[in-house]
């Protein structure tokens, strides 16, 4: 399961208590929550902040795995990618639109498949046509999300 935070969340005071009781009360769920990174400009500057490292490294030791979202739109940078080392990449939807008609996103793709390797997953938002699906295999894309493969669910 995937759930969406802002670092300024992670941060709070009341969050490291509440993972802790989380994990102490459903130990089963180790390794299978994803918290998915957002950002917005007012919270710009926590990325830089090492409490936000310590922070994800805690998530880490309780067995949660890291992503950061929308990657290549918005202010997500390369930087939070080789200074966080998410678990998951997660590359904004623009790159997966029309990417089978697009050498210049074909190449990025590419790049960020090559960079992310074994080391994190890279995730490609926004898959709903077939031939982007097939060009980003090509590309060796590890993993894709959107309409084509499926349509959000609800937790029942």
């Amino acid at each position: 399961m995937s759930l969406n935070v802002y670092p300024s969340t992670i941060l709070h005071h009341e969050f490291k208590p509440f993972l802790k009781r989380v994990v102490e009360r459903f130990p089963y769920i180790e390794n299978r929550i994803v918290f998915e990174l957002n950002e917005t400009k007012e919270e710009e500057g926590i990325w830089k902040d090492g409490e936000l490292k310590a922070a994800i490294e805690l998530m880490r030791g309780y067995g949660f795995y890291i992503a950061i979202d929308d990657v290549g739109k918005g202010a997500s940078t390369l930087q939070k990618i080789i200074e966080l080392q998410p678990d998951y990449v997660k590359l904004d939807r623009y790159f997966a639109q029309g990417l089978a008609a697009n050498e210049e996103k074909q190449k990025m793709v590419s790049l960020l498949a090559s960079y992310c390797g074994r080391k994190m997953v890279l995730v490609l938002e926004g898959i709903e046509e077939e031939v982007d699906l097939a060009q980003a295999k090509l590309l060796r894309v590890p993993a894709a999300q959107g309409y084509l493969l499926g349509k959000p669910g609800k937790l029942t």
